[in-house]
């Protein structure tokens, strides 16, 4: 899309691009539009806005827009009506596999190692105006399902009943692809700082290179990512990458991930090491990472039942590599 601006009770979008589908979603936006716009049209002829279940909304631009659309970027308004709905945009347990939300039915499944007695899932509503009890990160026994009642700025509430399943091996890598942030500072460097949403954590050393989140999208350094998702991991700087304290069960399991150069950064990329607890798994050095999308999978290594750290680093060089669809398997 492009830079997101306010004034009162509107939301001005900065549209660089439209979609191939015309759909310009907000994934962090809760409070209702009323209606949207192009601020170049005086008639101000209303755009189709769709609402999901879960208060997520697009707004579905025509394929001939009532105003010219060339190469300068358009704005769209999107005027807001009332504050932030209660809802639950992410629920998530630190180093878990994803958590199902069906309605108002959260499910997950978790190592059988897993103390179901002292869980402390994380999530998110899209607004400080919107909380919740129990609240995010404090930890409840789930050996039972659990409640979790939202209450919007308007003062609604909605219920969630969360499950949680005990299964040998059910180990996942929380936000494989990279797709779940805060929209409203992806234009800002905080993504290198770490977001409470991303459930990963950005290391860079000593300030040098680049490191963050990278929209292919708007800024397609790249092809479109393999599984379909839009938003990728990119690195550059020897020392710098991602990684996640994730819960196993004892046996052993491999990694494997989708790998691609930068288009055109550097002739040749970085080497890319992936590691457990500081112990490589996986090494691709830089003749096996091309500007064309690659699924690279490890040996399988043992692991102990536990908490343990997945990392993602650069080796030496000057390469940007660009990494998404982390994924682990369990094999007894």
């Amino acid at each position: 899309m492009g830079g997101v601006t306010s004034k009162g009770h509107s939301l001005y979008l900065c549209v660089n691009q439209l979609p191939a589908d015309h759909k310009l979603t907000l994934p962090e936006l809760t409070t209702r539009i009323g209606q949207a716009y192009f601020l170049a049209d005086p008639k101000k002829q209303a755009l189709v806005v769709t609402r999901r279940d879960n208060g997520i909304q697009t707004i579905e631009v025509p394929a001939t827009p009532p105003v010219s659309v060339g190469e300068a970027p358009a704005v769209i308004v999107a005027e807001l009506q009332g504050g932030p709905v209660a809802t639950l945009l992410d629920f998530q347990f630190p180093g878990m596999p994803e958590a199902a939300i069906s309605g108002t039915n959260i499910h997950v499944r978790v190592p059988l190692a897993t103390n179901l007695t002292k869980l402390a899932p994380i999530y998110h509503t899209g607004s400080p105006q919107v909380t919740g009890k129990p609240a995010s990160g404090s930890a409840n026994d789930f050996t039972k399902p659990l409640t979790y009642t939202i209450t919007g700025a308007d003062g609604s509430t909605k219920s969630y009943v969360v499950t949680v399943t005990p299964a040998e091996g059910a180990v996942g890598v929380p936000n494989p692809s990279f797709e779940k942030f805060n929209f409203l500072d992806e234009y800002d460097e905080v993504l290198e700082k770490g977001s409470p949403i991303t459930t990963w954590v950005f290391r860079k050393v000593n300030g040098n290179g680049e490191l963050g989140i990278r929209d292919l999208v708007e800024s397609p350094s790249a092809p479109p990512a393999p599984d379909g998702t839009r938003h990728c991991v990119y690195m550059r700087g020897a020392g710098n990458g991602v990684a996640q304290a994730i819960a196993f069960d004892k046996g052993s399991y491999t990694v494997s991930l989708d790998v691609v150069k930068r288009n055109g950064y550097e002739k040749t990329a970085a080497p890319l090491i992936i590691t457990l607890d500081g112990a490589t798994v996986l090494r691709l050095e830089p003749t096996q990472i091309a500007e064309t999308w690659a699924n690279h999978v490890s040996p399988a290594f043992p692991v102990t039942a536990g908490v343990h750290t997945l990392g993602i680093v650069l080796g030496d060089g000057e390469g940007m590599d660009i990494i998404d669809n982390v994924v682990l398997k369990y094999g007894k």
